[in-house]
């Protein structure tokens, strides 16, 4: 395939081996080929150069890959966030899905990219790794402040976005 020549290639020509990655994850992600898909995804992520508008958008594909992939999904990561706001006590592990998600939140915001903060935002609990919300209403203090934090960027008469953020709280 072209992406793995372009992948082998990506210190001699980047774009071009980013482009050939998010290629592939699109069509794996098409065949419902879950593992490659996030293989790809972090691939292209990995070349992403730091402070590219690109990385939300490539942080909140690797995230939702990894949900859809289930097993891989639901690996725990160690939250190694200082502003980590989850209660005393309260379990300091999430899925890797979560993580890039939340990392997605987090440079989205950085660049003013209020439609793919939106979009990561409203990702919280679509995991198909099981469903991360542990009863009517009630969600993770750390999802929670972030779903707000996006909201309070959204512009009041984008009613659309405030809608689906909404629906998350």
């Amino acid at each position: 395939e072209l992406a793995v020549h372009r992948w082998e290639a990506r210190t001699v020509a980047p774009a071009e081996a980013r482009a050939a990655c998010r290629e592939a994850a699109s069509t794996a992600e098409k065949a419902y080929a879950s593992a490659d898909a996030t293989t790809w995804w972090e691939r292209a992520l990995s070349i992403e150069p730091a402070g590219s508008p690109a990385r939300p958008g490539l942080l909140l594909n690797v995230g939702r890959s990894l949900a859809r992939e289930g097993s891989r999904g639901g690996r725990p990561v160690e939250r190694r966030s200082a502003w980590s706001m989850d209660p005393p006590g309260a379990e300091q592990r999430t899925s890797a899905s979560w993580w890039y998600i939340e990392r997605a939140i987090d440079e989205a915001l950085e660049h003013d990219d209020i439609d793919t903060a939106v979009a990561a935002a409203t990702s919280f609990g679509d995991d198909w790794d099981g469903l991360p919300w542990s009863g009517f209403r009630f969600s993770p203090v750390s999802a929670v402040r972030q779903i707000r934090a996006v909201l309070e960027r959204v512009r009041p008469d984008h009613h659309v976005h405030r809608a689906r953020l909404l629906a998350k709280l």
